[in-house]
């Protein structure tokens, strides 16, 4: 099976629609001094290429003491040393 994919020319908007984005998941964390910063990632994130339109980001923490399993807000989480 055969999946298409539609690319979009960018979308300056993809950048405050990832800082809207990083400001709802730390709400969703709260105050956990874990968290060193929430990263935009992706082809969305790159000027002048285009992309699927679709915002990831990577939430970096100091320290990740959970099972590999769980996950805050169904977002896994990348771990800075």
């Amino acid at each position: 099976m055969s999946t298409k994919v539609e690319l979009l020319d960018h979308n300056p908007g993809w950048a405050e629609q990832a800082v809207l984005e990083a400001e709802r998941f730390a709400t969703a964390l709260g105050s956990d001094p874990r968290l060193i910063a929430i990263h935009h990632i992706g082809s969305t994130s790159i000027p002048g290429i285009q992309a699927k339109g679709i915002i990831d980001l990577c939430p970096a923490v100091a320290a990740f003491a959970r099972k590999p399993e769980e996950t805050v807000g169904g977002a896994s989480m990348c771990t800075a040393s």
